[in-house]
């Protein structure tokens, strides 16, 4: 997957279904892996390193950048969780309220740049080939009837994130992408779509009747896989661009009851969602 030297990639949401599954493949493909969330850590591995920080907090991504004192070819922002007053809004057909969905931005979107930004001097201080990844979402390119506004409103900043970004850092030399996962069986999504978070396999029950791609079923490898694309030497020409990796739910045409029937699934999502969301802890 990458050439010589490995490179030193940082995953933020480390601790995550999606964020753990890029850790794990990556240092399989013999990089250097960084990774930063709140929570303890999933990966063990001699060429894995974690770091417990909250990345919603300038203070404390500027003093975990100096701290790590190191060239940084990659970063990869997988933070991010659907907070539950969020779905009770969404159950119960209401805007939610400012500070909740202040709160949500801050993590899904704001943290990204607060990221970035104290990282930059670490990924313009490394050479060869460097990139910036975003997590997205479907939510930011299909609207699901008062589902999740913060947490899809976040999504879609991001990508205005990207275009934003793809002609600055692109004078640096960075490429800066995003990916969009679509549903994806993970501990959040099992939460949401089956009620209960340690159920993956009921979640890919739920998941699959809505897959336009019939029998299957997205999982966080298949995510990882994408990033690996995206920062691989193959990918190197490769910036400002979004990629959906939803088995091509955008790309077709969703039941007209995909909306409700997701507003449903909500009123199952409980335990998971509610402790990931404290303090803004990054889930996927």
């Amino acid at each position: 997957m990458f050439a010589e030297p490995k490179p030193v990639v940082v995953v933020t949401g480390a601790s995550g279904g999606i964020g753990s599954a890029v850790c794990d493949l990556f240092v399989e493909n013999g990089a250097r892996v960084i990774g930063l969330d709140l929570r303890e850590p999933t990966v063990s591995h001699a060429q894995y390193q974690h770091v417990q920080v909250d990345v919603t907090s300038e203070q404390a991504m500027q003093s975990c950048a100096a701290s790590l004192d190191v060239p940084i070819q990659h970063l990869i922002t997988c933070a991010g969780i659907a907070r539950p007053s969020e779905s009770a809004a969404a159950i119960a057909g209401q805007l939610i309220d400012a500070d909740v969905f202040r709160a949500s931005v801050n993590l899904n979107l704001v943290s990204h740049y607060v990221t970035l930004m104290a990282l930059l001097p670490n990924l313009e201080s490394a050479t060869g080939d460097r990139s910036v990844t975003f997590t997205s979402s479907i939510n930011a390119l299909v609207g699901f009837s008062n589902t999740l506004p913060g947490y899809s409103s976040a999504k879609a900043g991001l990508l205005g994130l990207v275009r934003t970004l793809v002609v600055p850092l692109g004078e640096l030399g960075i490429r800066v992408n995003a990916v969009a996962p679509g549903r994806i069986a993970t501990a959040m999504v099992a939460d949401t779509w089956a009620g209960n978070y340690q159920d993956i396999e009921a979640a890919k029950d739920a998941i699959r009747g809505e897959s336009p791609l019939a029998e299957r079923v997205g999982t966080a490898e298949d995510i990882a896989e994408a990033y690996a694309w995206l920062l691989s030497d193959a990918a190197g020409y490769v910036s400002g661009q979004v990629l959906c990796v939803d088995g091509g739910y955008v790309g077709g045409t969703p039941p007209a009851s995909v909306a409700t029937a997701q507003l449903a699934r909500y009123a199952g999502a409980t335990t998971f969602i509610r402790e990931a969301g404290k303090r803004g802890s990054p889930s996927n």
